[in-house]
């Protein structure tokens, strides 16, 4: 879908009701949009962690469109947050374990870390 497309699907081009569309809806349209292109990749070959990373930026990118061209407010970041969190994140694990289990060891890391630091302030 394009942005324009979401637009019109959730009338976010009418005054009356642009800022009140549902962002759950918005969100799982968002990710089957998303679980589309993996397949439609996954037809000829196996998806790379790059392509996968390379269609976030395209989505958050596509997201930040319909955010610029929709009338009201625009999204919010704190949407496309939950967006990543709710299903880029689970789709990374599915997709590939083992890069999803490095960068979650590497997150806690760097929690412990900050923790430390705060604690010695």
């Amino acid at each position: 879908m394009t942005p324009i497309d979401y637009i019109k699907r959730f009338s976010m081009d009418d005054p009356n009701l642009c800022d009140k569309f549902s962002r759950p809806d918005f969100l799982r349209l968002l990710n089957t949009d998303f679980i589309e292109h993996i397949n439609k990749i996954e037809e000829n070959h196996e998806i790379s962690y790059i392509e996968f990373k390379d269609m976030v930026r395209t989505f958050e990118n596509k997201f930040n469109t319909i955010s610029s061209l929709k009338l009201g407010r625009p999204l919010t970041k704190k949407l496309w947050n939950a967006f990543y969190a709710r299903f880029i994140i689970p789709t990374r694990a599915k997709y590939f374990p083992l890069t999803h289990r490095r960068i979650l060891t590497l997150v806690e890391k760097k929690n412990r870390d900050n923790q430390k630091d705060n604690g010695k302030n």
